[in-house]
């Protein structure tokens, strides 16, 4: 059985509440779909990891727009060799899973050490096309671990050839639902 949501709100579900444990036992053996509101008159995205969180297997995005929501989306899917699919991991079909609680069982928490080294040609449109790059990486996924966030130095005036060699750590709860965003940004934007 498929059943349709649409205009749902993802920040319903990122705390206990009726809501998200009425989505995980629906999701234990059925299969939905959600859209966006049909009101809506632009095209932006609203954020799937909520949805995914609870369960939720079909997210409806908008592919013409290239906004986080969209990278998270393609970031997921590439895992399980880009075949569109990802397995739903086994702790999300026991009953006390909690998508918001941190202590549920099953949950496999890492210790990530990244190492932000260089980059090459990074120059920004316009006028004058001298960067001061800097990199912000974070985790997305499940609350508790949503929001953990590194940002490097500025390099200023170096988008040819900025070097950071800085190293970061992320203590990640729950790793199966976790995701690692890297986006280089320019301190004067």
């Amino acid at each position: 059985k498929l059943l349709l949501f649409f205009g749902l709100r993802g920040h319903s579900f990122n705390n206990t509440n009726f809501y998200s444990q009425l989505f995980i036992r629906y999701h234990r053996n059925q299969i939905s779909r959600v859209y966006p509101k049909g009101q809506r008159l632009d095209s932006s995205n609203f954020h799937p990891i909520a949805f995914w969180n609870v369960g939720s297997q079909m997210i409806a995005l908008n592919f013409q727009t290239p906004d986080k929501p969209m990278q998270i989306l393609m970031g997921k899917f590439r895992d399980n060799g880009g075949c569109g699919y990802v397995l739903k991991p086994n702790f999300m079909l026991n009953d006390d899973y909690d998508p918001g609680e941190p202590s549920c069982e099953g949950l496999e928490q890492v210790l990530v050490t990244l190492r932000i080294i260089a980059a090459r040609h990074l120059f920004k449109s316009g006028r004058t096309n001298i960067s001061s790059p800097l990199v912000e990486v974070e985790v997305v996924g499940a609350p508790y671990d949503t929001g953990i966030k590194h940002r490097t130095k500025a390099i200023s005036d170096n988008g040819f050839n900025p070097i950071w060699n800085e190293v970061c750590e992320f203590r990640v709860r729950n790793s199966a639902l976790a995701l690692l965003r890297f986006e280089v940004q320019d301190e004067g934007k």
